[in-house]
């Protein structure tokens, strides 16, 4: 608001309404700072929740992968007795010589000590999927 009374060859009274004429533009600094926070936040939450969603596949994956693994080497060691006792046996009939038995009991040491790794494995894949998934702290 304005008022004012002055004297020149006759006095005058004025009043009226100063107004700057970029009223629109304000606070569009404030707003645009605000609007940028809330749209940056939504981004980075975006990122965030597909970070996320690709660290959950990736342990499942790896979860699926080691079970499937020791699945397969599980089916495998029945057959692994069975070509252990075979080797042993043909050994004391005497249609195996030693060292066929010997390796024989090597490789299924081998099939056997797989067959713990992958279980070892299967049960860390498992903890990392729940750990990734929120299940364990």
């Amino acid at each position: 608001m304005l008022a004012g009374v002055g004297r020149e060859n006759e006095t005058f009274a004025r009043v009226g309404v100063d107004l700057p004429l970029p009223i629109y533009q304000r606070t569009q600094t404030n707003r645009a700072v605000a609007d940028a926070r809330v749209n940056t936040a939504a981004v980075e939450r975006t990122a965030m929740l597909a970070s996320a969603e690709a660290e959950l596949r990736a342990a499942h994956a790896a979860y699926v992968g080691a079970r499937e693994t020791w699945q397969t080497l599980a089916s495998v060691l029945p057959s692994v007795a069975d070509v252990e006792n075979l080797a042993t046996r043909g050994y004391e009939l005497g249609s195996m010589p030693l060292a066929s038995v010997v390796v024989s009991r090597r490789e299924a040491a081998i099939a056997r000590v797989a067959h713990l790794e992958a279980v070892i494995a299967l049960e860390r894949a498992r903890a990392a999927l729940e750990r990734t998934a929120g299940g364990l702290p």
